[in-house]
């Protein structure tokens, strides 16, 4: 049986001059989201997110830091 992941985007930079940015926190959530799968022995065989920049930054993260197969 498939099972479906559904994360939202890190926290953005709120009031910033670039709101689509992820902010430094959104950029450890990510992180730690990744290392959290990671360490469960989570791989994930497709990747797949929106066009906005922190939606892209957030899978890149959550991708660097574990086993994740097709990114895109």
């Amino acid at each position: 049986m498939s099972i479906l992941y559904v994360i939202r985007h890190g926290q953005a930079s709120f009031l910033s001059e670039n709101y689509d940015r992820l902010s430094e926190l959104g950029e450890r959530q990510s992180r730690l989201l990744g290392e959290h799968w990671l360490s469960r022995g989570r791989r994930f065989d497709q990747v797949y997110y929106g066009p906005c920049e922190r939606q892209i930054r957030t899978g890149g993260e959550v991708a660097g830091a574990g086993d994740c197969g097709g990114i895109g």
